[in-house]
């Protein structure tokens, strides 16, 4: 059927390595997108994209019928909405 694509396993192996970064950077300091480069701290935008990175893993893995990775990356996200860095106080 033309414009439907296919997750093979090689390509979602990739995005969970992309996924599995996300995560471990979603409530590290860094420089944001609009803030001096020379100090780090929390953004909300940084983690928010982080955030968005897992969750759209987790939704190729329910479509590409990837079940584990698609309940792993569902408790993530939670334990990502739990941490709130947007919160911190600086």
């Amino acid at each position: 059927m033309p414009g439907t694509a296919v997750v093979t396993g090689a390509d979602f192996a990739q995005l969970e390595v992309l996924g599995e970064r996300a995560f471990y950077l979603h409530d590290k300091p860094d420089a944001g997108i609009w803030e001096l480069r020379s100090r780090a701290r929390i953004h909300t935008s940084s983690s928010i994209m982080c955030w968005a990175a897992c969750d759209r893993l987790a939704k190729i893995a329910a479509w590409g019928n990837f079940l584990q990775t698609y309940l792993m990356v569902g408790i993530i996200n939670g334990a990502m909405r739990l941490s709130r860095p947007w919160d911190a106080v600086v």
